[in-house]
């Protein structure tokens, strides 16, 4: 008794739940500051899955398309297929990652640049001058792949290392502006939903790139020859632009 009684009086107030009636408080219980709060988030989040859904803002359902679209584009593209693309040209693994990782540099090195100038400028302006690159770098890539019988390997090489960078500097540049916006653009109560949503979307994008390029793969024939590989890289370029036809549709929601 005299133990459970000094342990009581050595607890701090703020962690006491069993208060004497006369500290003020109407029921003679004082609240744990702690258990309050996770309470709160408790509450919070039943108020959040509990609340009417709302019509899907329209830059909401653009950014739903967008994402997977994009994911589609660049994993046939900018993945596999280029790599397996620059190693039957060069027959250096060496090379295939210098290809690769210009795309993965060029993406981190404008990627800070761009989301100062969305907050001090116009994130729509820096997402149609990321669009603008983008078509810029794909072209490009197109035209590294496709005209590669009629100049050097090597040059070929550096023609796909310098589109490839500029593909990066788009993705860098556009993504944290197309998120500013799409946050933005969320309706109270939904946020968790509609981000568990978009990255569901983007995951699914990222997968059906590979499965499109069975499929191109089995109509065009299904070995690892240059000819086969640069019909797939295409593909994947061509299709740039319906996700850029789509992310040039939003609108800058201002606060």
């Amino acid at each position: 008794m005299r133990q459970a009684a000094a342990a009581s009086a050595a607890e701090p107030e703020w962690a006491r739940t069993d208060a004497d009636p006369s500290d003020g408080t109407e029921e003679g219980t004082a609240r744990n500051p702690l258990r309050q709060a996770a309470a709160d988030a408790e509450q919070g989040n039943t108020d959040e899955l509990s609340a009417p859904k709302r019509p899907l803002n329209r830059n909401v359902k653009i950014t739903l398309c967008y994402q997977p679209s994009l994911n589609v584009c660049t994993s046939l593209a900018t993945a596999s297929p280029l790599a397996a693309y620059v190693l039957l040209r060069t027959g250096s693994n060496a090379r295939v990652g210098y290809a690769v990782g210009a795309m993965g540099v060029a993406n981190l090195c404008a990627a800070f640049p761009a989301a100062w100038l969305a907050d001090r400028w116009s994130r729509t302006a820096v997402i149609r001058t990321a669009v603008i690159i983008g078509a810029f770098g794909f072209c490009s890539l197109v035209a590294s792949v496709v005209l590669g019988d009629h100049i050097h390997a090597n040059k070929q090489f550096l023609c796909i290392c310098a589109s490839t960078a500029i593909v990066g500097c788009f993705v860098g540049s556009q993504s944290s502006a197309v998120e500013a916006i799409f946050g933005d653009s969320i309706p109270s109560g939904s946020r968790s939903r509609l981000y568990v949503r978009k990255q569901s979307l983007r995951v699914l994008g990222t997968a059906a790139g590979p499965l499109l390029a069975v499929v191109v793969f089995a109509t065009v024939g299904d070995h690892w020859r240059e000819g086969e590989l640069e019909i797939v890289i295409a593909c994947g370029a061509c299709l740039f632009f319906c996700p850029a036809l789509l992310v040039l549709a939003r609108v800058e929601v201002n606060l």
